[in-house]
């Protein structure tokens, strides 16, 4: 698995060339966007993400084309082997590629002041609420995300709506589907990422999986991997 970070404020020239990238669809979602802050994020999210899988493929990036898949997660159209999955917060944007099982990254722009405790009770199973409880109050919001993070990431690469990802315990690195879902299990690894920001990346099964990181458009590669790969 590879995974691209990429920041979001990149300068003007790079986001007039990241637009010229997108399709109709994508032009109409940077025309309904509530400020040029967020077309921004938006295009150069997506820009950079057809200009990493144009590169991958030997094609051109503004001819990608997506078809949606079962719950909205965007799939590369005539390229069924290559499974991607895009996640952007704040400044900051990741991009997890896998040519072997679908994948799901989520990645969250920290937020001190989140009432963790009752987002957890609400939201969360309860042993992952009471294990929220009983760290410091200052920590809940970190753990809160940390906990979000990880069942974003499942949720996406097992191809299931929020509802059900939320169900998913994600104490440990390979996660079981919840019993009542239809979920394949998969395994879990915590990103790391820019200062202030939290993210994670699931695959699909259970195998151990290496991973790489890159920086676009630098796309500069240091190694990492999934927790007890070897």
């Amino acid at each position: 698995m590879r995974i691209w970070h990429i920041p979001l404020d990149p300068g003007p020239h790079v986001v007039a060339r990241c637009l010229d990238l997108l399709d109709g669809a994508e032009r109409a979602q940077v025309s309904r966007l509530a400020s040029p802050e967020l077309a921004r994020r938006y295009t150069v999210a997506h820009g950079a993400t057809r200009e990493v899988l144009g590169a991958l493929v030997d094609a051109r990036p503004a001819g990608l084309r997506y078809r949606v898949g079962r719950w909205g997660k965007p799939e590369l159209d005539g390229y069924p082997g290559l499974h991607h999955n895009l996640s952007h917060s704040g400044e900051v944007a990741l991009l997890a590629v896998s040519a072997d099982q679908p994948v799901g990254v989520d990645v969250e722009r920290l937020r001190p002041s989140l009432r963790a405790r009752a987002l957890a009770d609400r939201y969360f199973l309860p042993a992952e609420a009471r294990a929220l409880a009983r760290r410091p109050q200052a920590e809940q919001p970190w753990w809160y995300q940390r906990f979000w993070t990880r069942k974003e990431a499942c949720g996406k690469a097992s191809g299931v709506p929020l509802v059900v990802a939320l169900r998913f315990g994600v104490y440990r690195h390979a996660v079981p589907p919840p019993a009542e879902g239809d979920a394949g299990p998969c395994r879990l690894a915590d990103v790391a990422t820019e200062p202030g920001y939290l993210a994670a990346v699931a695959m699909l099964g259970t195998e151990p999986y290496d991973v790489q990181h890159r920086r676009w458009p630098e796309q500069t590669v240091h190694s990492g991997g999934s927790p007890d790969a070897r």
